[in-house]
């Protein structure tokens, strides 16, 4: 096998070395030379980082781990995180922990997340999941009226990553954006105040 793989390097080896001799033309490269069918280099650049996880900056209060205590028929939340966490749970006692003022209550959404691989997942939870993430979204923007002034001025949709609920927590995102801007316009015309200001 390694004869027979020196052999057919010896033999693309003069291929390309009669090439060269015939045609007598040494090729110019130049830095970041590029055919049309390649990546550009921003493409290449994207691909080499890390991809970003969770919102920051001026958007972090998009977050779900961003702290915006929210109440949900009877049960307290730090964030909205803490309440998907909550929900998701088939059983009381892993949820428990989520809920805020409980004794063993982990406040910390980082550490909730680590504890949540451990948690047994409702077993519709794919099926339900929008309109959960949805409804906890509501009530965060809605009870903290300073979270929802800054949402309806932001513009375009949100594209969320598996950290962030992924795909139906874009929706849901996004749909509540749409939503709270025609209240907001809504109330406008009526009163010619905005609603969430």
């Amino acid at each position: 096998m390694k004869l027979n793989l020196k052999e057919q390097y010896a033999i693309l080896m003069e291929d390309e070395q009669i090439t060269q001799i015939n045609t007598m033309e040494k090729p110019d490269y130049r830095p970041l030379d590029m055919r049309d069918d390649e990546f550009s280099f921003n493409e290449l650049a994207y691909l080499c980082s890390k991809p970003a996880v969770g919102f920051k900056g001026r958007q972090a209060y998009l977050s779900l781990g961003y702290i915006a205590p929210i109440e949900i028929k009877g049960h307290w939340f730090l964030t909205a995180g803490h309440a998907l966490l909550f929900y998701r749970c088939k059983y009381a006692c892993d949820a428990e922990k989520y809920e805020a003022g409980k004794p063993n209550s982990i406040n910390d959404y980082r550490d909730a997340v680590k504890a949540s691989r451990k948690d047994i997942i409702r077993a519709n939870w794919s099926q339900i999941a929008e309109a959960y993430c949805y409804a906890i979204i509501e009530q965060k923007f809605r009870q903290n009226e300073e979270l929802a002034a800054k949402l309806i001025r932001e513009d375009g949709i949100f594209n969320c990553s598996e950290a962030e609920g992924g795909e139906p927590m874009s929706m849901a995102l996004s749909r509540l954006m749409s939503n709270l801007k025609a209240e907001d316009e809504r109330y406008m015309r009526e009163t010619l105040r905005h609603k969430f200001f």
